[in-house]
């Protein structure tokens, strides 16, 4: 007689697996097989996310998650300017108190007043909603006027979206036993609230923080086990952030003034990283009042010890700034020759965001190249400035003089770099298995023509160069990167047709590789962290 075993489905529906003695294995959906009233029962029980997968089982199943709630189980509401907010709040009593997948409001100035956005907010925590995404859009003024209060006890509300507004202290311990995903935007939170409020989800996996006023002090100690990624980007009076005990964080995104390295927890699950540091060096030592102030040996030191630590790094973004800063530690470990190596021997991709490329910048990058970077390092991505005041002419070089250095600027950008040392075989492991360089505003200048000569005589495994010039060098509507733009002077370095000579005549230790020279190309590759959070110009 042939037995019967039901096997739980990973989507959510289950299964029925029927043997014979023969071993010989047939499935029946039966859940498929049931009426559409009762599959639609099925689904109310499921998680909303659990819900959407349940469509890849079937076409009787695709898009049946949108009916199990009485229609329409998802309202996306947007003001216009000075638009009445009476139709909708009509709207709402008609539908009355059902439940709801997703709950959108998205308002600038207009007629909505502090009494009608409560009653929006209110009712969809009423209908026990799933995604609520309340979002203030005006361009021109960034108002906190509005203001959200988290409910005490919500048990539903899976994913937060705040964009313009204010998030009040909850009255008490909030309790968000399903909460998954926090975003605010542009929201004016104090440093409790937001304690309060992470403190509360013990489920939190994604927490994303952008251009947040009123944090001083961010601390994700009181997240739980499921956090992997956080983004902290911008927030205007940002001193320090705690991470201790998020040994299950694999992303860590900043971009902002100059946090310590110990900041961040040396987890070994830690496989993609960005630090982005936007002020200059001057800036760079007023770091947390919950620590006491390292000297700049020391911040060097550890940001190096914590690059260093992270076993399964996969994917890092440095700006010029974080890199310098690396890459001066690294010299040193270098030159004192007994020091502990420090590459990053996981690492597939490179991407630096680089606010300048004089002869140091580009110096970091290589000694970061030769001192960091382990053999599986296959992709590597460039950002070069969008305004290069390396295009200046000589003339208007003469004299000028940066603070801090004894030389002109013109001595910054020698039009004959020196040619890189010949490097051993067990030096130049970063270049084994690099298989992509792209950069972005290349304009051929020297430092940036370095860099890629580096790169073609190097890589042995080369598949493509590809080098993104700025749309203004190149005839608009046009790829030929043989016609001279209207206007551009003769003796400019700085055109399409001096960089096509240049990096074609340079010599090229892969036969495969492919030189791409054409204006940007939303369809080119991107890197994992594609999203900028500060412009580099």
């Amino acid at each position: 007689m042939a037995a019967a075993a039901a096997a739980s489905h990973p989507d959510g529906g289950t299964k029925t697996r029927r043997e014979d003695g023969e071993g010989e294995a047939g499935a029946e959906d039966r859940l498929t097989a049931l009426p559409e009233a009762l599959r639609l029962q099925v689904l109310c029980l499921l998680p909303l996310k659990s819900a959407i997968r349940t469509g890849v089982l079937s076409t009787q199943w695709e898009a049946l998650w949108t009916r199990r709630w009485p229609p329409p189980s998802s309202l996306d509401f947007r003001f216009a300017a000075y638009e009445s907010s009476r139709p909708i709040t009509e709207a709402l009593e008609r539908r009355g108190l059902q439940r709801l997948d997703r709950f959108a409001l998205s308002f600038g100035i207009g007629e909505l007043g502090e009494e009608d956005f409560s009653r929006c907010v209110d009712y969809a925590a009423a209908c026990a909603v799933e995604d609520l995404r309340v979002h203030y859009v005006d361009p021109t003024s960034p108002s906190f006027d509005f203001q959200f209060r988290p409910q005490p006890e919500d048990p539903h509300l899976t994913r937060l979206s705040l964009r313009g507004i204010t998030i009040g202290n909850p009255l008490c311990s909030c309790a968000f036993t399903a909460l998954e995903v926090i975003q605010l935007r542009r929201v004016y939170v104090s440093d409790t609230t937001l304690l309060l409020l992470v403190d509360g989800c013990p489920l939190l996996r994604s927490l994303d923080l952008r251009y947040c006023a009123g944090l001083n002090f961010v601390s994700i100690m009181g997240a739980g086990a499921h956090l992997t990624s956080l983004t902290v980007a911008e927030c205007p009076l940002l001193t320090s952030i705690s991470a201790y005990g998020a040994f299950s964080l694999r992303s860590f995104r900043y971009s902002g003034a100059y946090i310590a390295a110990y900041s961040i927890p040396a987890t070994s699950e830690l496989t993609d990283l960005c630090i982005c540091f936007r002020r200059p060096a001057r800036e760079w030592m007023r770091v947390s009042c919950y620590a006491p102030e390292p000297q700049s040996d020391e911040l060097r030191r550890n940001w190096l010890e914590l690059l260093t630590n992270l076993a399964n790094l996969t994917v890092l973004t440095l700006c010029s700034s974080a890199l310098q800063k690396v890459s001066a530690s690294a010299r040193a470990r270098s030159v004192a020759g007994n020091a502990a190596p420090c590459k990053l021997h996981n690492l597939r991709e490179l991407q630096l965001l680089m606010f300048a490329m004089s002869n140091e910048n580009m110096d970091d990058i290589y000694v970061f190249l030769m001192n960091c970077c382990g053999p599986r390092l296959e992709r590597l991505f460039v950002q070069l400035p969008a305004r290069g005041y390396q295009c200046a002419s000589k003339k208007e070089l003469s004299g000028i003089r940066i603070r801090g250095r004894d030389r002109p600027l013109e001595e910054l950008f020698q039009v004959e770099p020196p040619e890189e040392a010949e490097l051993d075989e067990d030096q130049s492991e970063a270049f084994e298995n690099l298989m992509l360089l792209k950069m972005i505003n290349f304009r051929g200048h020297d430092n940036e023509m370095r860099l890629v000569r580096l790169v073609l005589k190097k890589s042995t495994r080369l598949n493509q160069l590809i080098l993104f010039t700025p749309t203004s060098n190149l005839p608009k509507g046009s790829r030929s990167r043989k016609n001279q733009p209207k206007g551009l002077k003769k003796d400019h370095m700085d055109t399409p047709q001096f960089i096509e000579t240049k990096v074609l005549s340079l010599r090229k230790a892969s036969p495969n590789a492919q030189i791409i020279l054409s204006e940007p190309d939303d369809s080119a590759i991107e890197p994992l962290h594609c999203e900028g959070f500060v412009k580099v110009d």
